[in-house]
């Protein structure tokens, strides 16, 4: 009984703020969300193809996640360690470069606040992770 409650709540609250087109009276920023849709998808795009890549570069950090069970293409980290040939380092690099410069194309205010703290967090780790790799030859 307790979940038709809350079903009938969030359904009750997303059609007030359908109603006023995500106005000041809407608490969850629908409006917002509509206006930057595209902005917002690119930016979880790149957000989720940085947290798998960053994954397969890393099969430890995937196996302690059980990152097998989030995406099929994570199950080959399973049991593998990390490459730390000069080819495979040299392609991390590349990719974490390539996604920082994608990462500076999406405007932090075109985001919603939820999102705006993921561009945030993915901002510092690829700084960290560029410097780590590329300056400090790790």
């Amino acid at each position: 009984m307790e979940s038709k409650k809350w079903l009938i709540a969030v359904c009750v609250t997303a059609v007030g703020c359908a109603g006023v087109s995500g106005g000041p009276s809407c608490s969850l920023g629908i409006g917002f969300e509509v206006e930057n849709r595209a902005a917002i998808q690119r930016f979880e795009t790149l957000r989720d193809r940085f947290f798998v890549r960053h994954l397969l570069f890393n099969p430890v950090t995937a196996t302690y996640l059980g990152a097998d069970g989030y995406r099929d293409v994570l199950q080959s980290t399973n049991g593998a360690l990390k490459n730390y040939s000069e080819a495979a380092l040299a392609r991390e690099l590349a990719f974490y470069r390539e996604t920082y410069q994608e990462l500076q194309g999406v405007q932090r205010e075109s985001l919603p606040p939820h999102l705006r703290v993921d561009h945030r967090v993915m901002d510092a780790q690829l700084k960290f992770l560029i410097r780590l790799i590329g300056d400090r030859k790790y």
